[in-house]
């Protein structure tokens, strides 16, 4: 049973994924699945949000997950940022790996979709 839902938006600057739910075990790999058919076919100028800010569970297998899908997008040239919630249960999961210099993280979509523009 995939306890996750996963909603994709395209706006001009990017393409907004928005999982909300329990991420583990059992349900990681259909989102691996989905995450990938909601990227498939990315727009200029190749930029995936990853919005994990109603995640309300994350295992072990779906944080490596979330890096794994931002190193795919790398190696076809589409950069990864994560929206996470600043005091949420993902920012103190995520805070106990080491960073990863290629996957940026915000507190917001908006912030996310405005970093670096203009």
């Amino acid at each position: 049973m995939e306890r996750a839902e996963l909603i994709r938006t395209v706006t001009a600057k990017a393409v907004v994924i928005r999982l909300a739910g329990e991420i583990d075990q059992s349900n990681v790999g259909a989102i691996a699945n989905r995450l990938d058919e909601a990227t498939a076919a990315v727009p200029p100028p190749d930029l995936v949000i990853l919005d994990l800010s109603e995640v309300s569970f994350l295992s072990a297998a779906g944080t490596r997950e979330v890096r794994r899908f931002a190193a795919r997008n790398a190696r076809r040239g589409v950069r990864t940022r994560l929206v996470i919630e600043p005091a949420g249960i993902v920012h103190r999961i995520l805070a106990l790996l080491p960073p990863d210099s290629g996957l940026s993280t915000f507190d917001t979509v908006t912030h996310a979709l405005c970093f670096g523009a203009g």
